[in-house]
């Protein structure tokens, strides 16, 4: 287009793509980047990078920041982390990657302190990019669950893909195996058959088991009590891969709380 027919919304078109204090772009932006960001996500959805920032952040009300590590029109796809801090100097951080063309966000990573965990922060987080996926044709959130996200984002309607379940239910025996004292003789062969069933969904039966046992995991206080299913996920260390279906009933009421 010649310079002397451009306009102002030319001008607000190719301005998003500049960083901010806000919004840093780590890789240079080509033209196939741009045109690609215009048609699939400004023009129909009004979504510019920062926007998108702020929407897979939205549950966050203080100052933000966004680095946008990669912006692909070839590969229509993108990366970009967002991190805030709390009051106490600790700060939240979340990595998000978005391909289009594979129908999926990667929830790459997230970060928030202990002290700040179980208060729902990565549940509204998880919720945010959930909502940002549905206003764009996305079905399908995809991690790798450590720390203490092994349970969590199975309380939240992840299910563990068939080789994790697999690989995660035989850790998860052994950890049973130490508990049976504290269970009822029918209660452990019952969870034991849990264990043995090969369906992923299983898992949310495995995580929603209430009965408190001993951890094995030694805390300041000594070891303490937790629900069987915390424990069994946690204790057994080990790490799954799996997805949250956006287009299934049942798993978005997890992620809701219900």
């Amino acid at each position: 287009m010649p310079i002397g027919s451009w306009d102002d919304k030319d001008r607000r078109r190719l301005g998003i793509f500049e960083s901010t204090d806000r919004l840093t772009f780590l890789t240079q932006i080509a033209e196939v980047d741009r045109d690609w960001w215009l048609s699939e996500h400004y023009d129909p959805h009004g979504l510019t990078p920062e926007g998108v920032g702020d929407r897979l952040s939205a549950a966050w009300s203080g100052d933000k920041r966004m680095t946008m590590a990669e912006l692909d029109g070839l590969k229509r796809s993108f990366e970009i982390r967002v991190e805030g801090a709390f009051g106490d100097g600790t700060f939240w951080a979340h990595d998000r990657v978005l391909d289009i063309s594979g129908g999926v966000l990667r929830a790459e990573g997230m970060t928030i302190p202990t002290a700040h965990q179980q208060h729902g922060l990565g549940r509204a987080f998880m919720q945010n990019a959930a909502d940002l996926c549905a206003s764009i044709g996305i079905d399908r959130i995809h991690l790798a669950a450590d720390d203490v996200g092994r349970y969590a984002w199975i309380r939240c309607g992840f299910l563990p893909e068939q080789g994790s379940w697999d690989t995660l239910r035989r850790s998860m025996m052994p950890t049973l195996i130490e508990l049976q004292e504290e269970l009822p003789s029918e209660r452990f062969a019952e969870v034991m058959a849990m264990l043995r069933d090969r369906r992923p969904v299983t898992a949310r039966l495995i995580a929603g088991l209430q009965e408190p046992v001993r951890t094995q995991i030694p805390a300041e206080q000594g070891r303490k009590l937790a629900s069987l299913g915390r424990v069994l996920l946690l204790d057994s260390g080990a790490i799954w891969q799996g997805d949250l279906d956006l287009k299934d009933e049942a798993s978005m009421l997890l992620l809701k709380g219900k």
